[in-house]
């Protein structure tokens, strides 16, 4: 049982960063939690606790794959301003709310959000969807050609320096 435990344990941990596939806990999570028949095993219910552990895990890598993902512009840049929107993803804002972008709730566009927090932001059901929903905000206005980072964030309403 210990040796089934420590090979579950490293497939878990690692498999999501070998195979390319980022949400990869997040999938074993849920096919955990629906499999019904075998719900009652000691080592699902183990396995289950341990990715709960994992489910919301954020760093720089994580956050650049899904950038790559949805063909995000200006993806360094992003990746700055979600550094910087996130407190180095340790805000409130994203341990409680998995927004690491800093974004208000959309009026205007389509959007991912699960609604707003006591923050007046958006909340969303993981920071993988707070990715997706920046997707959703550029495309709403994209930028224009040559247009900078910096152009690009000043046209839809942010005043933002990097240092």
């Amino acid at each position: 049982m210990k040796l089934l435990r420590t090979l579950l344990s490293f497939l878990l941990l690692t498999a999501g960063v070998y195979s390319g596939e980022n949400n990869f806990k997040e999938v074993w999570l849920e096919w955990l939690k629906e499999d019904s028949i075998n719900q009652e095993l000691p080592i699902y219910k183990w396995a289950i606790k341990e990715l709960e552990k994992y489910k919301n895990v954020v760093n720089d890598s994580l956050v650049l794959i899904e950038l790559r993902k949805h063909k995000i512009p200006f993806e360094k840049d992003f990746l700055l301003q979600i550094k910087k929107e996130s407190g180095n993803y340790k805000s409130k804002l994203s341990l409680e709310f998995n927004n690491i972008t800093g974004m208000k709730l959309a009026r205007q566009r389509k959007t991912l959000a699960t609604g707003t927090n006591k923050y007046e932001h958006a909340s969303f059901k993981c920071w993988r969807e707070c990715i997706a929903d920046l997707k959703l905000f550029i495309e709403y206005s994209p930028p224009k050609q040559n247009e900078t980072f910096l152009q690009f964030m000043k046209r839809r309403g942010y005043n933002y320096t990097f240092k």
